[in-house]
């Protein structure tokens, strides 16, 4: 089965042809910088960059890599959830491509995609524990099987990539701030008083806004050298590692017929987060995390979620997918 993944839930176009569960051709298009003149993700500005680069961005895929259209056996496309206007471009363009191409059309969930790509590099078995954290998302899952997701846990507010976004606002690090925030929080090297929200509650769901908060007050009362910049950072990121890593624990302790951990989205990429969640884990337990590039929206994940989809027998076709920008799991 040749699937082409197609994903823009949000500010990044992503392409990948897969062959039988193996990438062979992948190309990725980001509007970071278009958002950062911004200062955030503007959903009409996003979804013009999409209509503007996905045509160009799959053709030269195909070309680089020496494949035919006719190759393709499915489209699969990110359907939700995400950014309506960002996902009425990629299911348009899927629709388009799978009706002139006369193959079927798959929709994806986005939140299913980033768990599944875990099980492309590593050898993951079911059940497992994945913990989701990006941009918009903060959830703890129980994975039976590639269609069979059990909710454990989730945000009340802000997803863990939000609250990372806007700490670094307010320590005046521009958009996009997760990365730049971990940067500077290496430097940091006092830890001061912030709260660690919903840490001795015996749920497994997250709270991020009352940290933020925090924040902001005491930057409101302090004069930012760059010294306390480097200080706030460092204590923010341990405070949110702690809460993380005992959530992980406490699902993974509940749920004792799991096999491993996944960590993935785009803030499982903090070097620090997977730090402390693997030295909470017992040792014998596998913490299984896709490559950096995985993690961030990308095309990849959308076609591997199709192939596992498929293989499991439950793969949807269709010809008339349609954005759901509020999609359940």
């Amino acid at each position: 089965m040749n699937i082409l993944g197609i994903e823009t839930s949000c500010d990044e176009a992503g392409l990948a042809f897969m062959r039988d569960g193996r990438l062979v051709a992948q190309a990725l298009s980001s509007h970071a910088d278009v958002c950062a003149q911004h200062g955030g993700v503007l959903p009409e500005v996003v979804a013009r960059e999409h209509m503007r680069v996905l045509p160009h961005l799959a053709q030269k895929m195909f070309m680089d890599n020496s494949l035919k259209w006719s190759d393709v056996d499915a489209v699969a496309v990110t359907s939700g959830p995400g950014l309506i206007s960002s996902l009425l471009i990629g299911c348009g363009f899927a629709r388009g491509l799978s009706r002139s191409l006369r193959c079927p059309l798959v929709g994806i969930n986005h939140l299913r995609a980033h768990v599944l790509v875990a099980r492309m590099e590593n050898d993951v078995r079911y059940p497992f524990i994945a913990l989701l954290i990006s941009g918009g998302h903060t959830a703890l899952y129980r994975v039976n099987a590639p269609d069979q997701f059990d909710v454990l846990g989730q945000t009340y507010d802000d997803a863990l990539g939000e609250a990372f976004d806007k700490v670094a606002r307010l320590l005046g690090i521009p958009y996009p701030g997760g990365a730049r925030l971990e940067a500077l929080a290496r430097e940091g090297k006092e830890l001061l008083p912030f709260p660690k929200p919903l840490l001795n509650r015996d749920s497994l769901d997250f709270s991020f806004s009352g940290l933020k908060a925090s924040i902001a007050r005491y930057v409101e009362q302090h004069t930012l050298t760059d010294e306390l910049r480097e200080n706030i950072a460092y204590s923010f990121q341990e405070s949110v590692a702690e809460v993380v890593a005992k959530k992980v624990y406490k699902a993974f302790e509940q749920n004792s017929d799991a096999h491993s951990v996944v960590l993935t989205g785009g803030v499982a990429a903090n070097t620090r987060l997977r730090q402390a969640v693997r030295e909470r884990l017992p040792e014998n337990v596998p913490l299984c995390c896709p490559s950096p590039k995985f993690c961030t929206d990308n095309g990849v994940m959308i076609a591997w979620a199709a192939h596992e989809l498929y293989r499991c027998t439950s793969l949807q076709r269709d010809f008339d997918v349609v954005a759901h920008p509020n999609m359940p799991l």
